[in-house]
């Protein structure tokens, strides 16, 4: 290819950009090339998990046990992001993994609001529900011993 062809290329390439139209992925606001890369709009955030903790923290309209928990939930779902699983094989796991943690923090309450959430929103049918909270009794059980 040429010096004349590779220009050429270049140039339409760079028109096919500057036709496109860019939106903010966050505001929704139109951005032009020059306005960088979205990325560079946002501070990088090194460890995110952190991050999360931090900002949970910051809610002043819900009580500590519900930050607790949902530090909790956080944490356990950030190890589990490149998992594909069924909803309620990840409540399981969680349940599994940290129940102690919820039976000495009182957390019981907590956890059945987060099912009854992820129930209303079809996340769950009846019968894992009500698996899950047969599971969760069975477990606090064995702390209870």
């Amino acid at each position: 290819m040429t010096q004349n062809n590779k220009d050429s290329n270049m140039t339409e390439e760079t028109t096919k950009q500057k036709n496109k139209i860019f939106f903010n992925s966050v505001t929704g606001e139109q951005m032009s090339l020059e306005d960088g890369n979205e990325s560079d709009l946002y501070e990088v955030v090194p460890d995110m998990e952190q991050y999360a903790q931090d900002n949970i923290a910051q809610y002043t309209d819900i009580c500590e046990q519900d930050k607790q928990f949902f530090a909790l939930w956080n944490s356990f779902i950030k190890s589990k992001e490149n998992e594909i699983m069924k909803f309620e094989d990840i409540l399981l796991g969680f349940l599994n993994e940290n129940y102690k943690t919820l039976y000495e923090n009182d957390l019981r309450k907590n956890f059945v609001l987060h099912l009854v959430a992820v129930y209303d929103n079809r996340q769950i049918d009846d019968d894992n529900l009500n698996h899950i909270i047969d599971t969760m009794d069975n477990l606090f059980k064995k702390c209870e011993q």
